[in-house]
């Protein structure tokens, strides 16, 4: 009796079968691409809705916003900076990473052995054109 994982129990397609099949999968491929296409297309026209109701208006109004201004995205991210201003600080770096004012990540070592050794690391965004792509690129 033939095991799991072993030759035997492979099913040799022909190549219609495996022509078919791949066809089968583009499609389901395409289909799920659409979809996620779809799920964008509708989270920005709700982003961007102009029925906001009375209460939300409220607050926009309260925080200086303009009437013309008034939809969903304004008004969520009205409650992220105020989330931020109370301290939350994940509610702070989604705005940094927004702005594009990400602060940089630092960090220092320093030790007193047989030498002094310092070592100070600054991470970049990879999305930074000056960002090293290889280990050959960075300079020692």
């Amino acid at each position: 009796m033939a095991g799991k994982g072993k030759k035997e129990n492979l099913k040799h397609l022909s190549s219609e079968e495996a022509r078919m099949n791949g066809s089968k999968g583009g499609r389901a491929s395409v289909a799920a691409r659409r979809n996620k296409k779809t799920m964008r297309e509708a989270l920005e026209m709700l982003m961007f809705d102009v029925e906001v109701d009375e209460a939300a208006k409220d607050k926009l109004r309260g925080a200086g916003i303009s009437e013309k201004d008034f939809n969903n995205q304004m008004l969520i991210t009205l409650g992220l900076m105020k989330k931020a201003r109370e301290g939350d600080v994940q509610a702070y770096n989604a705005i940094c990473a927004m702005i594009g004012e990400k602060p940089a990540e630092k960090m220092e070592l320093g030790g007193n052995m047989c030498s002094k050794l310092q070592v100070v690391h600054i991470s970049k965004s990879p999305d930074d054109a000056n960002f090293p792509s290889s280990e050959s690129d960075v300079e020692l």
